[in-house]
């Protein structure tokens, strides 16, 4: 039977309540409701913005803050997040080699 639900913490509880078995979600989720965890794959995230916008005091602003102490330790706090790169400019051409770009 397919089940869906609409939140990593829904499924987590409906896992914790005996609705099912087992379901995908993130290890926050799982050990926030009591449960064991089993990593499937590792996923990185990135905040994206055009290279336009690096030099606009917000998007300088929000990097200075990604990469404060602070905010590198709250991250690295909560189960299955790092904080590696955190606030870095990385080119996506080398982060994601098959991604491509055209402008219109």
């Amino acid at each position: 039977m397919e089940r869906v639900e609409p939140s990593h913490a829904a499924i987590a509880q409906a896992v914790a309540s005996g609705q099912c078995d087992a379901g995908l979600g993130i290890a926050a989720a799982a050990q926030q409701a009591g449960l064991g965890f089993v990593p499937l794959a590792d996923e990185r995230y990135h905040l994206v913005c055009l290279k336009s916008a690096l030099e606009q005091p917000e998007v300088q602003q929000l990097r200075q803050l990604l990469q404060t102490p602070d905010w590198q330790a709250c991250l690295n706090k909560i189960a299955g997040y790092a904080s590696e790169q955190s606030g870095e400019v990385l080119s996506m051409r080398k982060v994601l080699p098959w991604w491509s770009f055209s402008p219109k």
